[in-house]
Parts: C-alpha cells; sequence; structure tokens
C-alpha cells in the first residue's frame, strides 16, 4: 500500500508540472519557511526517517541524535546509478519530487545545529524532524538561483527597472513566461530579459517575497 501510493503521488506531481521541464513548483500560497531541505537520491540511499518529539512545539536542540524517535521512513529501491521510490507514510506530501534528477524537497520551517523541522505535507502542513546532515539545506536566494521563475500577479507585481516599488516599469509578464534569475537583493529579484520584448534593458527586478510568502512561481523549474 506505502509502495503503491509513493508510485502514484510521484506520477501526479511529475503531472503537476505541465509541459514545462524540471520539478513540481513550490506553493507560493504555503508560509514561506526558510528554503527546502533536499535529499538526494543516489544509487542505494539508507532509509530517511522522519523523527518524532515529545513536545514538537519545543526545538529539539540537545537530543542525541542516536537518541531520538523514528515516527516514520522512506524507503528506496537501490537501482544503476539512481535508486527509486519504495514506500512511506499515506500522507506524504513533499513540496518537490523529481525522480528523473533523483531528489526530493521539503520546505524548512526549523533550523537547529542537529536538526531540520520540515514540512512534510504541503496540503495540510504538517511537520516532521529530519537529521541535518542527511539533507542538504538551501536557502530561497540559492533556491532562487537554481531555478526559473514566474510571475503568478504580474499587474502587482511587475518587471522593474531597479529594485524599488516607485521604479520603472520594464514589462509585464504572461504568468506563465519563466525568468531566469541572476541576482538576489533583499526581497528583491534580478532576472534575466532577454527574449521577453524589444528595447528594453536585459535584466530587470521583480520582488519574490512579501513578507510571509512567496510572489514568484515556478520555483523547481531548472
Amino acid at each position: 500500500m506505502r509502495t503503491l501510493f509513493l508510485a502514484a503521488l510521484a506520477a501526479a506531481l511529475a503531472l503537476s508540472a505541465g509541459a514545462q521541464p524540471g520539478l513540481p513548483e513550490a506553493d507560493p500560497a504555503a508560509p514561506l519557511g526558510l528554503g527546502l531541505a533536499v535529499v538526494r537520491v543516489t544509487d542505494a540511499p539508507p532509509p530517511l526517517r522522519f523523527y518524532a518529539h515529545p513536545a514538537l512545539a519545543e526545538l529539539p536542540s540537545g537530543v542525541p541524535v542516536g537518541s531520538a524517535t523514528v515516527a516514520d521512513s522512506v524507503t528506496f529501491v537501490p537501482g544503476r546509478g539512481r535508486a527509486s521510490l519504495g514506500s512511506g507514510p499515506p500522507w506524504l506530501l513533499p513540496e518537490v519530487i523529481d525522480a528523473e534528477r533523483g531528489h526530493l524537497a521539503f520546505r524548512v520551517r526549523t533550523l537547529t545545529p542537529e536538526w531540520v523541522e520540515a514540512v512534510a505535507n504541503r496540503a495540510d502542513g504538517r511537520t516532521v524532524w529530519l537529521r541535518r546532515d542527511r539533507v542538504e539545506v538551501a536557502a530561497w536566494p540559492d533556491v532562487l538561483l537554481r531555478s526559473l521563475v514566474t510571475l503568478p500577479d504580474p499587474e502587482a507585481n511587475p518587471l522593474r527597472e531597479r529594485p524599488h516599488d516607485e521604479a520603472s516599469v520594464l514589462a509585464t509578464t504572461p504568468p506563465d513566461w519563466l525568468l531566469r534569475p541572476l541576482a538576489v537583493r533583499g526581497a528583491w529579484l534580478q532576472v534575466s530579459t532577454l527574449g521577453l520584448a524589444d528595447r528594453i534593458p536585459p535584466a530587470g527586478w521583480v520582488r519574490w517575497t512579501g513578507g510571509d510568502r512567496l510572489l514568484v512561481g515556478g520555483i523547481g523549474h531548472e
């Protein structure tokens, strides 16, 4: 049952990416968090263990990794070059599953020196604790610079000449237009404008975050 669920989950998330290449995108409506915890799937990876803590409202700092309670796990089927998903809990719904590139990604809620509290179900927001040495933590600026992004609300967040709300508008992009990030400065993202329109500078700025929400979509398209 767990194996069939993960197979269906991977297929569903692959379809959610539509015709665009790359990963199922991060949900702009979810609380921003700190970035993504990425699990690299090699040819024979160990299980990905989800840990519980007696009081999840308290950070598990100081709890020895070896003494933490395993609440559930995701297993992998070894394969030449890269393993495939094996079994997992029926409530698992990561931010990203990319079978072709070989990784899972979870939105990070809390970081400690030894632990990551990650959102294990992007629909209902439930979280689990992961060992920090088992994942690669990528802050949002690094995630953005490795992705192609879209502007879901280009009227409210148009492409501007400078990183300022009063700067001149260079263009209003179609909502599904993929933009390549060039740099991150605070809440602003510089993107390439090549191929977007004639007679505009080769780069412009958009807001990538506002408060506790993403203002760009498509994160995960590489």
